[in-house]
């Protein structure tokens, strides 16, 4: 890690939720690609995943998911 990048992070982790399957893809510091896959909506499949991605070091999973109100 280089002294300019202090955000402490090796893995980072987009997160796509969905209703039945989400889908993630994380890349590590240099840009390559560690996981970009469909995931079922399941805590152990979810639970394995990120587990497989922190073997890469301290990850960052950030979280789209829409918001719909209904009137």
């Amino acid at each position: 890690m280089s002294e300019s990048d202090n955000t402490g992070f090796e893995v980072f982790c987009g997160l796509d939720v969905g209703k039945s399957v989400h889908h993630a893809c994380a890349l590590d510091r240099a840009g390559k690609r560690l996981h970009d896959k469909p995931l079922p909506n399941d805590e152990a499949a979810l639970t394995e995943v990120f587990t497989r991605l922190t073997e890469h070091g301290r990850t960052l999973v950030v979280v789209d998911q829409d918001r719909v109100e209904k009137i």
